[in-house]
């Protein structure tokens, strides 16, 4: 953020928009499997470290 130049919480959000786009895309491109398609585990990481 501070190499972009992002101080704001408006700039901090449209750089993230911006970036989860390009990501999604690069996610499509590769054939690979979108996250909100990715199967929901049984247990929460916090379960798990607890065991």
């Amino acid at each position: 953020m501070r190499r972009e130049g992002t101080d704001t919480p408006e700039k901090a959000n449209a750089t993230h928009y911006e970036v989860g786009t390009i990501v999604r895309e690069a996610i499509k491109r590769a054939g690979g499997t979108m996250p909100e398609e990715l199967s929901t585990p049984e247990k929460s990481i916090t379960q798990l470290e607890s065991e």
